[in-house]
């Protein structure tokens, strides 16, 4: 049985750390399973530019994986570019998908907008996910 991991929110900050602890964890067990990492692009930066500038910048990555985590990157990490409700889980992605959704809004307004924006990524966006 094949085995995969999906990751949605990676570039905040919870899902930032889920990926290290991962990272550091399949290095461990010497697994090379396949993380596909939901980012979409923003502020003209793709999906993988963002991973770089905003996850694995020098003042973010742990001690533990920084011998390692570019070589498991480049190997086993693959960007699917999009939002949570729009995106396609490549067909090689196994049958054994575990999936950490970690995207939401953290938007703390109290107006109509942030009430909208709310609703609309944490909810509506992770019903289509699912």
């Amino acid at each position: 049985m094949k085995e995969a991991i999906l990751i949605t929110g990676v570039t905040g900050n919870v899902g930032s750390h889920v990926l290290f602890e991962l990272l550091f964890d399949l290095h461990n067990q010497q697994k090379d399973t396949p993380i596909y990492l939901v980012i979409r692009s923003s502020n003209g930066k793709t999906g993988w530019e963002r991973l770089h500038s905003e996850v694995f910048t020098p003042s973010l990555i742990p001690q533990k994986i920084a011998p390692f985590f570019k070589t498991y990157i480049k190997k086993n990490v693959q960007v699917l570019e999009g939002d949570i409700s729009n995106f396609i889980i490549p067909n090689d992605a196994g049958n054994k998908l575990t999936v950490f959704h970690l995207a939401a809004s953290v938007n703390l307004g109290k107006g109509l907008k942030a009430k909208k924006e709310i609703a609309a990524t944490n909810y509506k966006s992770t019903k289509t996910f699912f």
